[in-house]
């Protein structure tokens, strides 16, 4: 199970990814690099 902070932040990254956000704008919202967004959207991507 999720928390509250691990859901949010998968909602910013499936957001990145359907294009609603730019990886620049998922990094401000979850207060990480442009890179580390790259890395989550890939991972969350082959899941």
């Amino acid at each position: 199970m999720m928390n509250t902070e691990e859901l949010a932040r998968l909602t910013v990254i499936k957001g990145a990814i359907d294009g609603v956000y730019t990886a620049k704008q998922a990094a401000r919202k979850l207060d990480m690099s442009v890179r580390w967004v790259k890395h989550l959207k890939k991972a969350v991507r082959e899941q």
